[in-house]
């Protein structure tokens, strides 16, 4: 046997742990050796997350004001594909464009309706609404993450979801 007890009181054990020197420091590690480190500074967001208002699914998108008697019947000016970068051609009224999940949502348009709620004349260029539009199924720019905001505090335990961020 060993001459250390297995139980001490707090005493002793508050003096043990004086006696131990802990080092505190600054490393800049691999992402994949984070989890379970201890953030050292506050992580302030370089972007705004999503960067751009878009749409949260695939659809077509339009001015509100159109949809608020369905079926409405609407000529499709454009696709917008997912991500896609660039100025889009805006929108008036009596128009829609097809747009895919994570498009950039084009001037003029406040509204979605998911394709499902859609029937398209593919042959006449034009889509008829169903249903009113959806404001909700639009991401707005920043939503998740606003540019110079703390994402991430000092002292944050890093777990899978934090690294992933």
């Amino acid at each position: 046997m060993t001459e250390v007890p297995y139980f001490i009181d707090i005493e002793s054990a508050v003096a043990l742990a004086t006696k131990t020197l802990l080092s505190v420091r600054v490393e800049y590690i691999p992402l994949d050796e984070a989890h379970g480190r201890i953030l050292a500074d506050d992580l302030v967001s370089k972007v705004d997350d999503p960067p751009f208002d878009n749409s949260a699914m695939d659809g077509f998108a339009f001015m509100h004001e159109d949809s608020l008697q369905p079926p409405t019947t609407l000529k499709i000016v454009q696709t917008i594909q997912a991500g896609e970068k660039g100025a889009t051609h805006p929108l008036q009224s009596g128009q829609a464009s097809r747009i895919m999940t994570g498009g950039p949502m084009p001037p003029g348009a406040d509204s979605i309706l998911p394709i499902e709620r859609c029937e398209i004349d593919e042959a006449g260029g034009e889509v008829t609404l169903t249903e009113s539009g959806r404001p909700h199924f639009i991401r707005k720019q920043g939503e998740n993450l606003k540019r110079g905001e703390i994402t991430l505090e000092k002292g944050t335990t890093l777990t899978p979801a934090n690294v992933g961020l």
